[in-house]
């Protein structure tokens, strides 16, 4: 499946036209009319727009989509997590390990949408799973 495909295939299945998307996302009508179209390919910051709308993982929306593989290297992290590393708290203690664990955490297929989200889950597997520090 094409990025193109898959794009249209998850506005359509959350009930969306590309106004509301475009509402929804601050992009313009013909730019998401072009990457359904396969006309354009989306920035890093376009795609976690868009997994955040439909409520997944960027490495969920690109699954079996022809020439997007996610490792560890070049995964991408939502901003909402990423926010993490700024969080006066746990931010100086948070390696990049433990966002990409993180980012690997849904539930029937939704992940935690806000950087407080983020932190609670971060703090409860702190306490539940202790480690060296």
């Amino acid at each position: 499946m094409k990025l193109g495909e898959r794009l249209k295939s998850l506005r359509k299945s959350a009930g969306l036209t590309l106004a509301q998307l475009k509402d929804a996302t601050g992009l313009s009508v013909s730019y998401l009319s072009d990457l359904e179209r396969g006309r354009t390919n989306p920035s890093v910051k376009t795609l976690n727009k868009l997994a955040s709308i439909y409520k997944i993982s960027v490495s969920s929306l690109t699954e079996g989509v022809e020439g997007y593989g996610v490792n560890n290297d070049e995964e991408l992290i939502p901003e909402s997590l990423l926010a993490l590393k700024d969080d006066t708290d746990i931010g100086k203690h948070i390696t990049d390990e433990d966002l990409y664990s993180l980012n690997r955490i849904s539930l029937r297929g939704k992940q935690p949408q806000t950087a407080l989200e983020w932190k609670e889950i971060y703090l409860y597997l702190k306490r539940m799973l202790p480690g060296d520090e």
